[in-house]
Protein backbone atom coordinates (compact mmCIF):
# COMPACT_ATOMS: atom_id res chain seq x y z
CA UNK A 1 0.00 0.00 0.00
CA UNK A 2 2.80 2.37 0.91
CA UNK A 3 4.58 1.59 -2.37
CA UNK A 4 1.42 2.44 -4.32
CA UNK A 5 1.04 5.74 -2.49
CA UNK A 6 4.69 6.58 -3.09
CA UNK A 7 4.42 5.68 -6.77
CA UNK A 8 1.29 7.81 -7.13
CA UNK A 9 3.03 10.77 -5.52
CA UNK A 10 6.11 10.45 -7.72
CA UNK A 11 4.19 9.90 -10.93
CA UNK A 12 1.36 12.39 -10.55
CA UNK A 13 1.59 14.74 -7.57
CA UNK A 14 5.23 15.73 -8.12
CA UNK A 15 4.76 16.59 -11.83
CA UNK A 16 1.61 18.57 -11.01
CA UNK A 17 3.47 20.51 -8.32
CA UNK A 18 6.36 21.06 -10.73
CA UNK A 19 3.99 22.52 -13.33
CA UNK A 20 2.43 24.73 -10.65
CA UNK A 21 5.87 25.89 -9.49
CA UNK A 22 6.98 26.75 -13.03
CA UNK A 23 3.75 28.66 -13.63
CA UNK A 24 4.22 30.64 -10.40
CA UNK A 25 7.87 31.29 -11.28
CA UNK A 26 6.85 32.69 -14.67
CA UNK A 27 4.26 34.96 -13.02
CA UNK A 28 6.77 36.18 -10.41
CA UNK A 29 9.41 36.99 -13.03
CA UNK A 30 6.86 38.83 -15.15
CA UNK A 31 5.55 40.85 -12.18
CA UNK A 32 9.08 41.73 -11.07
CA UNK A 33 10.02 42.90 -14.54
CA UNK A 34 6.84 44.95 -14.95
CA UNK A 35 7.25 46.52 -11.50
CA UNK A 36 10.79 47.64 -12.33
CA UNK A 37 9.62 49.04 -15.67
CA UNK A 38 6.73 51.01 -14.12
CA UNK A 39 8.97 52.35 -11.35
CA UNK A 40 11.49 53.57 -13.94
CA UNK A 41 8.75 55.20 -16.02
CA UNK A 42 7.37 56.96 -12.93
CA UNK A 43 10.84 58.28 -12.10
CA UNK A 44 11.27 59.55 -15.66
CA UNK A 45 7.98 61.46 -15.53
CA UNK A 46 8.83 62.84 -12.07
CA UNK A 47 12.14 64.22 -13.37
CA UNK A 48 10.19 66.00 -16.12
CA UNK A 49 7.81 67.47 -13.57
CA UNK A 50 4.79 65.49 -14.82
CA UNK A 51 3.48 64.48 -11.41
CA UNK A 52 0.13 62.96 -12.45
CA UNK A 53 1.83 60.51 -14.82
CA UNK A 54 4.53 59.74 -12.25
CA UNK A 55 1.90 58.96 -9.61
CA UNK A 56 0.07 56.63 -12.00
CA UNK A 57 3.15 54.58 -12.90
CA UNK A 58 4.30 54.38 -9.28
CA UNK A 59 0.87 53.01 -8.42
CA UNK A 60 1.22 50.43 -11.19
CA UNK A 61 4.63 49.43 -9.80
CA UNK A 62 2.99 48.79 -6.41
CA UNK A 63 0.27 46.66 -8.01
CA UNK A 64 2.92 44.34 -9.52
CA UNK A 65 3.69 43.28 -5.95
CA UNK A 66 5.85 40.22 -5.29
CA UNK A 67 6.90 39.29 -1.73
CA UNK A 68 10.46 40.42 -0.92
CA UNK A 69 10.63 42.62 -4.02
CA UNK A 70 12.10 46.09 -3.42
CA UNK A 71 10.39 47.86 -6.34
CA UNK A 72 6.81 48.08 -4.95
CA UNK A 73 8.11 49.39 -1.63
CA UNK A 74 10.24 51.99 -3.40
CA UNK A 75 7.24 53.11 -5.45
CA UNK A 76 5.10 53.36 -2.30
CA UNK A 77 7.81 55.40 -0.62
CA UNK A 78 7.94 57.78 -3.58
CA UNK A 79 4.17 58.34 -3.48
CA UNK A 80 4.21 58.94 0.27
CA UNK A 81 7.12 61.36 -0.03
CA UNK A 82 5.41 63.18 -2.92
CA UNK A 83 2.25 63.59 -0.85
CA UNK A 84 4.18 64.90 2.14
CA UNK A 85 6.09 67.34 -0.06
CA UNK A 86 2.83 68.60 -1.61
CA UNK A 87 1.36 69.07 1.88
CA UNK A 88 4.35 71.18 2.96
CA UNK A 89 3.81 73.38 -0.12
CA UNK A 90 0.11 73.74 0.70
CA UNK A 91 -0.96 71.83 -2.42
CA UNK A 92 -3.69 69.67 -0.89
CA UNK A 93 -5.05 68.59 -4.28
CA UNK A 94 -1.74 67.04 -5.32
CA UNK A 95 -1.26 65.54 -1.85
CA UNK A 96 -4.69 63.91 -2.01
CA UNK A 97 -3.91 62.53 -5.46
CA UNK A 98 -0.62 61.01 -4.25
CA UNK A 99 -2.19 59.44 -1.15
CA UNK A 100 -5.15 58.11 -3.13
CA UNK A 101 -2.82 56.48 -5.66
CA UNK A 102 -0.76 55.03 -2.79
CA UNK A 103 -3.81 53.61 -1.01
CA UNK A 104 -5.45 52.20 -4.14
CA UNK A 105 -2.18 50.63 -5.27
CA UNK A 106 -1.67 48.96 -1.91
CA UNK A 107 -5.26 47.74 -1.59
CA UNK A 108 -4.97 46.14 -5.04
CA UNK A 109 -2.23 43.88 -3.63
CA UNK A 110 -4.31 42.65 -0.67
CA UNK A 111 -5.18 38.95 -0.68
CA UNK A 112 -4.74 36.77 2.39
CA UNK A 113 -2.70 39.54 4.00
CA UNK A 114 -2.05 43.22 3.34
CA UNK A 115 1.48 43.94 2.13
CA UNK A 116 3.14 47.06 3.57
CA UNK A 117 0.41 47.69 6.17
CA UNK A 118 2.30 50.66 7.62
CA UNK A 119 2.13 52.41 4.23
CA UNK A 120 -1.60 51.69 3.98
CA UNK A 121 -2.21 53.16 7.44
CA UNK A 122 -0.11 56.22 6.63
CA UNK A 123 -2.05 56.87 3.40
CA UNK A 124 -5.43 56.42 5.09
CA UNK A 125 -4.43 58.69 7.99
CA UNK A 126 -3.31 61.43 5.61
CA UNK A 127 -6.46 61.09 3.51
CA UNK A 128 -8.59 61.32 6.63
CA UNK A 129 -6.85 64.50 7.75
CA UNK A 130 -7.06 66.15 4.32
CA UNK A 131 -10.47 65.05 3.03
CA UNK A 132 -13.66 67.05 3.71
CA UNK A 133 -16.08 65.40 6.20
CA UNK A 134 -18.43 64.03 3.52
CA UNK A 135 -15.58 62.55 1.51
CA UNK A 136 -14.04 61.16 4.71
CA UNK A 137 -17.29 59.30 5.52
CA UNK A 138 -17.48 57.92 1.98
CA UNK A 139 -13.92 56.61 2.16
CA UNK A 140 -14.59 54.99 5.54
CA UNK A 141 -17.65 53.20 4.10
CA UNK A 142 -15.66 51.98 1.09
CA UNK A 143 -12.91 50.73 3.38
CA UNK A 144 -15.39 48.70 5.45
CA UNK A 145 -16.72 47.08 2.26
CA UNK A 146 -13.20 46.37 1.12
CA UNK A 147 -12.29 44.61 4.37
CA UNK A 148 -15.43 42.45 4.10
CA UNK A 149 -14.80 41.32 0.53
CA UNK A 150 -11.14 40.60 1.33
CA UNK A 151 -12.18 38.17 4.06
CA UNK A 152 -14.63 36.48 1.68
CA UNK A 153 -11.87 35.87 -0.88
CA UNK A 154 -9.59 33.93 1.47
CA UNK A 155 -11.54 30.60 1.31
CA UNK A 156 -11.68 30.80 -2.49
CA UNK A 157 -7.91 31.30 -2.68
CA UNK A 158 -7.25 28.37 -0.31
CA UNK A 159 -9.60 26.04 -2.20
CA UNK A 160 -8.03 26.98 -5.53
CA UNK A 161 -4.46 26.69 -4.24
CA UNK A 162 -5.04 23.22 -2.77
CA UNK A 163 -7.38 21.85 -5.42
CA UNK A 164 -5.64 22.89 -8.63
CA UNK A 165 -2.45 20.78 -8.19
CA UNK A 166 -4.53 17.75 -7.13
CA UNK A 167 -6.84 18.06 -10.14
CA UNK A 168 -3.83 18.46 -12.43
CA UNK A 169 -2.32 15.30 -10.91
CA UNK A 170 -5.54 13.45 -11.78
CA UNK A 171 -5.34 14.79 -15.35
CA UNK A 172 -1.72 13.65 -15.66
CA UNK A 173 -2.64 10.20 -14.38
CA UNK A 174 -5.33 9.83 -17.03
CA UNK A 175 -2.89 11.01 -19.71
CA UNK A 176 -0.23 8.50 -18.67
CA UNK A 177 -2.83 5.74 -18.67
CA UNK A 178 -3.60 6.57 -22.28
CA UNK A 179 -7.04 8.00 -21.53
CA UNK A 180 -8.71 10.67 -23.60
CA UNK A 181 -7.80 13.79 -21.62
CA UNK A 182 -9.33 16.13 -24.22
CA UNK A 183 -12.88 15.42 -23.11
CA UNK A 184 -14.32 18.49 -21.42
CA UNK A 185 -15.15 16.49 -18.27
CA UNK A 186 -11.43 15.89 -17.70
CA UNK A 187 -10.75 19.62 -17.56
CA UNK A 188 -13.75 20.50 -15.43
CA UNK A 189 -12.08 20.22 -12.01
CA UNK A 190 -8.82 22.03 -12.96
CA UNK A 191 -10.85 24.86 -14.51
CA UNK A 192 -13.15 25.11 -11.47
CA UNK A 193 -10.22 25.28 -9.04
CA UNK A 194 -8.36 27.77 -11.23
CA UNK A 195 -11.46 29.96 -11.40
CA UNK A 196 -11.77 29.69 -7.62
CA UNK A 197 -8.21 30.94 -7.24
CA UNK A 198 -8.74 33.81 -9.68
CA UNK A 199 -12.09 34.76 -8.13
CA UNK A 200 -10.57 34.81 -4.67
CA UNK A 201 -7.76 37.05 -5.90
CA UNK A 202 -10.21 39.45 -7.57
CA UNK A 203 -12.57 39.56 -4.58
CA UNK A 204 -9.68 40.13 -2.18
Amino acid sequence: MELKIRAFILQYIVPALAVTFLLLLFIIIRLERDSASYLRMGDDYARRGEKAEAFFYWKMAIQMYVPFSAMPREAAGRLLAAGEEAEKKGNDVEALRAYNYLRSGLLATRHIWQPMPEMTRAAEDRLTSLAPPAERDRQAALLRVRHGTAAAGIPLILVGTLGWPVSMAYLLREWKRGGNIWRWQRFLLPVVFLLSLISGALVS
